[in-house]
């Protein structure tokens, strides 16, 4: 993991993004079919997920946009500069992209698969602020999250 954690370090920002939109993308469609599966078509709800079928300019600017740059300061950059404040957590920064995670899955609660792909997204989106904090990191989680998104809308538009 150092290794590949050194590399994303190292590579250009548009190579990050590309990198990890891949991975994160893959994940993100294999997460929803397994918990397609798992939950057979039927999942636990507890509030009303928004209706695709009325889609407004708003919406997608909202969504695509404002919806990322606002959580991303809060849920990743945010809580990554509080998190890292505790000694025990500066050094076990995987800690502190699991904290991040939970917090941002659980800020997603349409229903049980939307928290937990919305948490290993978080994980995603959380991993890119701590290991290009110093270049970048906040505009990559930004883009990632408008990436999945904008992704997340398009694939609900054509459910």
């Amino acid at each position: 993991m150092k290794k590949f954690n050194l590399f994303i370090i190292k590579k250009s920002f548009l190579t990050s993004f590309l990198i990890l939109g891949n991975m994160l993308g893959s994940i993100y469609f294999l997460c929803w079919f397994f918990l397609y599966k798992i939950f057979d078509g039927r999942d636990i709800v507890f509030t009303e997920i928004p209706d695709y079928n009325q889609i407004t300019l708003l919406f997608v600017l909202q969504t695509i946009v404002l919806a990322p740059l606002l959580e991303t300061y809060i849920c990743q950059w945010g809580l990554y500069y509080l998190l890292k404040k505790i000694e025990w957590l500066r050094k076990h920064k995987l800690c502190i992209m699991l904290i991040g995670a939970v917090v941002f899955g659980v800020l997603h609660f349409f229903s049980l698969s939307y928290i937990i792909v919305t948490a290993i997204n978080g994980f995603f989106f959380m991993y890119a602020v701590v290991i290009k904090h110093k270049r970048g990191g906040y505009w990559l989680a930004v883009l990632l999250h408008a990436f999945v998104n904008g992704f997340g809308l398009l694939l609900g538009y054509f459910e």
